[in-house]
């Protein structure tokens, strides 16, 4: 599945889930704690799929990884993949919170994460572009909220900031002077270099989104 409808079919099922669930209840009793449980509830099925997706063989070059289209293990896949194991891994009403597997899912995948980027920071859309800051800005964006939301919480699972910091600093280093594909990319790299700057400032990063 390429990232168009990967993104489509993952936020359209959370979408219908929520709306279909509530919508069975009165409007005057959908409330932001009622929302919230849903949404809980609609990201824990994710994850139980999320756990039985993942290749979990050490000897397989993409360990830790999602397939996708033509066979290939995308980097931004495994990267909305671990922000929703993380999220269930830390909400108090996930019944994965706390959970030694998904724990242990989510260092897997962020390390394959920092393994498949390049020294430049890039990384590769592997059935189309290479070396490409455009989607590596992408990448940046579940990376750095799910940097932000384990940031937030104590204890902070260094295990998993460690790999996700360090390909976000990375990544900066090559949206500071990456080029772009087409108009729609300048937003996303500017949305990128934004989310960087936020969790590790650098007056760079400003002025490239500036730029």
């Amino acid at each position: 599945m390429d990232r168009r409808n990967f993104l489509k079919s993952s936020a359209g099922a959370a979408a219908t889930g929520i709306s279909t669930d509530l919508n069975r209840q009165p409007a005057t009793t959908k409330t932001g704690t009622e929302l919230v449980e849903r949404w809980i509830e609609v990201n824990d099925e994710q994850i139980d799929s999320i756990l039985a997706q993942q290749q979990t063989d050490v000897e397989h070059p993409f360990h830790g990884g999602f397939e996708g289209t033509y066979a290939l293990y995308p980097v931004g896949k495994a990267a909305w993949f671990l922000n929703r194991m993380v999220c269930g891994l830390v909400s108090n009403g996930s019944r994965h919170c706390n959970s030694t597997e998904v724990l242990d899912a989510s260092e897997i995948a962020a390390r394959l994460i920092r393994r498949l980027q390049h020294d430049d920071g890039t990384i590769d859309l592997s059935s189309t572009n290479f070396c490409s800051p455009p989607d590596t800005a992408f990448v940046v964006e579940p990376l750095a909220l799910t940097a932000g939301i384990l940031r937030a919480v104590n204890p902070a699972h260094e295990s998993l900031l460690q790999p996700i910091g360090e390909f976000l600093v990375a990544a900066g280093e090559a949206l500071i002077s990456g080029g772009i594909h087409t108009p729609n990319h300048r937003w996303v790299v500017c949305m990128a270099l934004a989310r960087i700057n936020n969790l590790f400032p650098d007056p760079r990063l400003v002025e490239r989104a500036d730029q």
